[in-house]
């Protein structure tokens, strides 16, 4: 008798631990978590003289043909807050975490807006349970003095 015993337990223990799942045998929940925002705006800059711009506010943004709401964007983030419509980022920052073409109009205190689109894609996946991305693209925003 002992040896059915054994050989069942041999033969449920996969059923147990792969059909269940980490959660319901008290292992915590298996979940996918971003490390970094994407895209991340490295550098934002003044064509003509190269200087360093500080702050640029970003409105119209859509990710692939979708438009997205500012708030939607800020988990995770940095460098990043919202007033009003307008995602406010101070350079450098990140937000958002879907890969793929992000595109919205860049501006400063002093700058004509810009259309920027740029593909963002994680540089890291890590699978498994918990499994993450990290490693948001980079972009660079280059704005024209008024006048």
């Amino acid at each position: 008798m002992t040896r059915t015993i054994r050989e069942l337990a041999g033969h449920l223990a996969p059923v147990l631990l792969f059909g269940v799942g980490c959660s319901a045998l008290g292992a915590g929940g298996c979940e996918h978590t971003y490390r970094d925002p994407i895209p991340v705006i490295a550098s934002a800059a003044d064509a003509a003289s190269g200087s360093r711009i500080g702050v640029l506010f970003l409105t119209e943004i859509t990710v692939g043909d979708q438009g997205v709401s500012p708030a939607n964007l800020l988990a995770p983030s940095f460098g990043a807050r919202i007033v009003g419509d307008t995602l406010v980022c101070t350079v450098s920052c990140g937000f958002g975490t879907s890969e793929g073409r992000y595109t919205f109009r860049a501006t400063a205190a002093g700058y004509v807006a810009k259309e920027v689109t740029t593909e963002a894609r994680y540089s890291r996946f890590e699978g498994g349970c918990p499994s993450y991305n990290a490693g948001g693209s980079r972009t660079h925003v280059v704005l024209t003095r008024l006048g």
